[in-house]
C-alpha cells in the first residue's frame, strides 16, 4: 500500500520587536566593542571630539556601565558587574573586530601621534612637515592609563638650547641624550 504524504509549507509571521533591549544586552548596542592588538577588549567612546577607548573591566568603563544600568533602574552588585564584564569580553571576542589601540604614542605614516592625555582627548601629530594639534576627527585610538597625566601642549616655537643649562652633560652626551629621547618617542611600544 502506497501512501502519498504531502506537506504544506506555512509561513509564520513573528511579531516585530518593539521593546528595546534590556540591560546587559543593550550594552552591545551602546558600546562599540573591539579587540586591541594586545588581545584585550575595549569599548570605543564617542563623547569627545576624538574617539577614545576604555578597557573592559576598567574603573572608568565600570562607572559607565553602572550609569547605563541606573537608566534601566538596575543597581549592580560587584558580582553582577563582573558577570557583565565577562559578557562584554565574550561579545568582543565573538564579533572579532580588531583595531590598534595605543597608550600614549602611536606610529602613523611618516611620523607619530601623541595623546595629550587631557579630558578633550587632544592628539598631537608630529611628522617631517611639522607639528599639528588634532582636536577632532582623528582615527587613532588611545586609552588613558591610571598613571598617565595630561601633557603640556607644545609651544608654537621651540629652542633646544634653552634646555642645555639643565643638562649637566658634555655636549656630545647631551646630543646623544636628545637623540635617545626623540628615538624613544618616535618608536612606541606595542602593548
Amino acid at each position: 500500500m502506497e501512501t502519498n504524504l504531502s506537506t504544506t509549507a506555512t509561513t509564520v509571521q513573528l511579531p516585530e520587536q518593539t521593546s528595546p533591549k534590556k540591560f546587559p544586552n543593550n550594552l552591545t548596542d551602546r558600546l562599540s566593542l573591539i579587540l586591541g592588538q594586545d588581545g584585550k577588549s575595549y569599548a570605543i567612546l564617542d563623547d569627545a571630539e576624538n574617539h577614545y577607548v576604555l578597557p573592559v573591566g576598567s574603573r572608568l568603563l565600570n562607572n559607565k556601565i553602572r550609569e547605563i544600568a541606573r537608566e534601566d533602574e538596575i543597581n549592580l552588585s560587584r558580582k553582577s558587574l563582573a558577570d557583565t564584564n565577562d559578557f562584554l569580553q565574550a561579545h568582543a571576542e565573538s564579533v572579532n573586530v580588531d583595531r590598534e589601540v595605543w597608550c600614549r604614542v602611536a606610529p602613523i605614516s611618516n611620523g607619530i601621534m601623541i595623546d595629550a592625555g587631557d579630558q578633550e582627548h587632544t592628539q598631537i601629530k608630529i611628522t617631517a612637515e611639522g607639528t599639528e594639534i588634532i582636536r577632532d576627527g582623528s582615527g587613532v585610538l588611545f586609552f588613558h592609563s591610571q598613571i598617565s597625566l595630561p601633557m603640556v601642549m607644545p609651544a608654537e616655537q621651540g629652542d633646544l638650547s634653552r634646555l642645555y643649562p639643565y643638562l649637566n652633560l658634555h655636549p656630545t652626551r647631551r646630543i646623544l641624550l636628545l637623540a635617545w629621547l626623540t628615538y624613544t618617542m618616535a618608536h612606541p611600544k606595542i602593548q
